[in-house]
């Protein structure tokens, strides 16, 4: 979540504390499972799988000349799609509730940088 707003960085450290999880955790069972209700209303009519027009020239804008890397992999924007950039290969992923995949990346020293795997029920 690079270049994220301050609040959002803010509200994403929260939400990662233990304490802050474990509270929210004894608030929801208290209320008869309401927080999660709430979040699974929400989360059924956000669209995870929205073609982002003009993604390539946003992340251009957005990281060139930024960092000095090789690649740069990201999962923020969830577009599945691999860019070269000005200085590096950008490579963005997928959400999982998309195309039901997962990612194995490797150190620069492995051949391999990037394994998709299909997950089969």
């Amino acid at each position: 979540d690079i270049q994220s707003p301050l609040l959002d960085r803010v509200y994403t450290k929260l939400i990662r504390n233990p304490f802050v999880l474990s509270f929210l955790n004894f608030l929801d069972l208290i209320s008869g499972h309401k927080i999660i209700k709430n979040l699974d209303n929400y989360l059924d009519k956000k669209e995870d799988c929205k073609e982002f027009e003009g993604f390539k020239e946003f992340m251009q804008d957005r990281l060139s000349s930024k960092y000095s890397c090789d690649y740069f992999i990201q999962g923020h924007f969830h577009q599945n799609k691999t860019l070269q950039l000005k200085d590096f290969t950008y490579i963005n992923l997928a959400a999982f509730a998309c195309n039901q995949r997962y990612f194995i990346v490797k150190s620069s020293k492995d051949v391999k940088l990037l394994e998709e795997i299909s997950y089969k029920k």
